[in-house]
């Protein structure tokens, strides 16, 4: 935050002079998800008025990167809030004034920064969809993924190896590129299988910090995958150090609280 009147991009501050501040984003949105989560079980006013400060200094920060793929993350976000708390009235409202209140409050340059993407000056050689002409940022990037595709074709088991092929700033393009039908499978397993896991401990847990947690990791998981549409989320050791502390702690809850009974059981005089 103390970054924002320089003008720049905010980034990490141990990154050095070129720093990168999708890294960041991404980080930022995945802990969103993790707050959210908690604010959305917990019951202490006062717990949940820290983490409602909490969430907007994230804000701040997160909209101080400039970091497109971050702000579609959180978007995603908000969609998956909304889905699995449309019974809410409360929550619903509070998605519904935010999502109104953002494109208001929202510095110039993240809303100049968003409009560029779409309705920016043409320089001639820009990616068109539906009409519309993208960045040239986001055309290159949309042109990197189709030679992921063209040379895919050739290697489509095991692609060309990790770090065989050209650099991609999308996991998903990336993951096939180096390891072909095999890793992307491989890859979307591994999701469901922690997405199904991370469910069991939400819906089985009775301890709202718990249940919180695990709703919270849930969310990251979205946020994760839709921030990885734009960075190779999932190799950002910055991103997945807390992704997969968070995801051994959700499922190791189930464990705890069974462990939590015995300790309970054996302290019962005979």
């Amino acid at each position: 935050i103390y970054q924002i009147p320089s003008g720049q991009r905010a980034t990490a501050p141990f990154e050095g002079e070129s720093g990168e501040p999708n890294t960041l984003g991404g980080y930022l949105a995945v802990m969103m998800a993790v707050v959210t989560g908690l604010v959305l079980h917990l019951k202490s006013i006062r717990v949940r008025t820290l983490l409602a400060i909490l969430l907007g200094l994230i804000s701040l920060a997160l909209m101080a990167t400039l970091s497109r793929s971050s702000y579609l993350a959180v978007t995603g976000l908000f969609l998956a809030v909304f889905l699995t708390q449309w019974q809410r009235r409360g929550v619903v409202m509070l998605l519904l004034v935010a999502m109104i209140a953002v494109p208001l409050v929202a510095p110039a340059n993240v809303k100049q920064r968003i409009s560029d993407t779409f309705f920016g000056r043409e320089y001639g050689g820009e990616v068109k969809v539906a009409g519309v002409a993208l960045d040239l940022s986001t055309s290159e990037r949309i042109r990197s993924w189709q030679h992921v595709f063209k040379d895919w074709t050739r290697q489509p088991l095991l692609g060309y190896g990790v770090t065989g092929y050209a650099w991609t700033d999308a996991q998903y393009v990336k993951t096939l590129g180096e390891t072909g039908l095999a890793g992307i499978v491989t890859f979307w397993f591994m999701i469901f299988r922690l997405w199904k896991r991370a469910r069991e401990s939400f819906l089985t847990e009775q301890d709202r910090f718990c249940k919180g947690l695990a709703h919270g990791f849930l969310l990251g998981i979205v946020t994760a995958l839709v921030h990885a549409i734009g960075a190779n989320t999932f190799i950002i050791i910055r991103i997945m150090e807390p992704f997969w502390l968070c995801a051994g702690l959700v499922m190791l809850l189930p464990t705890l609280e069974g462990k939590a009974e015995s300790d309970a059981d054996a302290q019962v005089p005979a």
